[in-house]
């Protein structure tokens, strides 16, 4: 069995966790996330199932709703990520799998399949927005908003989280996180790492 890594770990810095930074503008890839994706044509069957286990309603479209160290991000009609700190994924997993067996309905864990980046500082919408068509403006992109988007032609949802002005967080496929790490350090001129002497 493979053994999981992060996606940059010969980069990272300092506290195993910050990749860069400069004014006005700080990135760092997060550890510690779990990702559920949940699919189902069944609204009312998921919300009966995530109630009964978590106590989490289903955000509105664009929207996120939280409890506790989960926030559960909409992606689609029938799409929903939860986001979550508590290490507890795959029990949850496994308990809603009996609960949505009848409706059409399925929980995956991505946890290894996506990276988390976060982006942060007075500038962060602002490069963001170099990239994409969204518009990332407090006004417009408020807390717990999340919408799925394109930064640099890499498929992307976006999250603000709310837990504190200018903070956006970025979740990609592993295999488009080089790709985003090296379009965020040329948008935001952060510093790149000295290459290691041999």
């Amino acid at each position: 069995m493979l053994e999981h890594q992060q996606p940059f770990d010969s980069l990272l810095q300092g506290d195993g966790t910050g990749l860069a930074s400069a004014p006005g503008i700080r990135m760092a890839w997060l550890s510690g996330w779990e990702l559920l994706l949940l699919q189902s044509r069944s609204e009312a069957a998921l919300q009966d199932a995530l109630m009964s286990q978590m106590g989490l309603r289903l955000p509105t479209p664009r929207m996120t709703s939280s409890r506790d160290d989960c926030a559960l991000l909409w992606l689609t009609p029938t799409e929903w990520l939860l986001a979550s700190r508590t290490g507890e994924i795959e029990a949850l997993r496994a308990a809603l799998a009996p609960l949505l067996a009848s409706c059409l309905a399925v929980a995956t864990d991505m946890s290894d399949a996506l990276a988390v980046c976060e982006v942060s500082g007075a500038r962060c919408t602002e490069v963001l927005m170099s990239g994409c068509t969204l518009d990332l403006r407090a006004d417009a992109f408020g807390p717990g908003r999340s919408a799925r988007t394109g930064p640099a032609d890499i498929p992307a949802v976006l999250w603000n989280p709310g837990e504190e002005s200018q903070r956006i967080r970025c979740i990609v496929d592993r295999s488009h996180a080089a790709h985003l790490h090296e379009w965020l350090t040329d948008a935001a001129g952060l510093p790149r790492p000295l290459p290691a002497l041999q």
